[in-house]
């Protein structure tokens, strides 16, 4: 019998191919995702969705990011605030789902419902007051080990 090299690379691309694909199918979410910034379109479009404005919402961006038990909260530069707001964490542990990550801003709503910058950044470093923070989701970037942003349409 003759060695050829060529079955052995052969070999090796099959088990090579095998994993990849046995890890295409693993489903993870990141610990943390670099957010997106917004950018304004050429001109707007009324007619994409009816949406005519997306309000602003005076407050801190951060992601909220579930893995199994574990929840993690992250500001947009991707520091760790899980323990300075570990009572919004543990309100968050709530979410039902075994993985996500979701984009979200936290603010201080007033006693109108409008957001307050200054007073969010009093509450955030008052304890007692952590139950008054809002958190408004606006994007859902992985959903138990799906990444949602590759999967839209758009």
């Amino acid at each position: 019998m003759r060695y050829d090299p060529g079955d052995h690379i052969h070999t090796l691309l099959i088990a090579v191919s095998g994993i990849l694909a046995l890890l295409a199918r693993v489903r993870v979410a990141p610990k943390f995702v670099r957010p997106l910034h917004p950018r304004l379109p050429p001109r707007p479009s009324l007619a994409r969705d009816g949406w005519l404005h997306e309000p602003k919402l005076d407050g801190y961006r951060f992601q909220i990011v579930r893995m199994a038990a574990a929840l993690r909260l992250h500001s947009k530069s991707g520091s760790d605030w899980t323990k300075r707001l570990s009572l919004l964490a543990e309100a968050l542990a709530g979410i039902r789902c075994k993985s996500a990550v979701i984009d979200a801003e936290l603010v201080f709503p007033t006693s109108e419902g409008h957001p307050d910058f200054r007073a969010l950044q009093a509450a955030i470093g008052d304890r007692t007051r952590h139950h008054l923070l809002a958190v408004f989701a606006f994007d859902f970037l992985h959903h138990n080990g799906k990444d949602l942003p590759a999967a839209s349409p758009h």
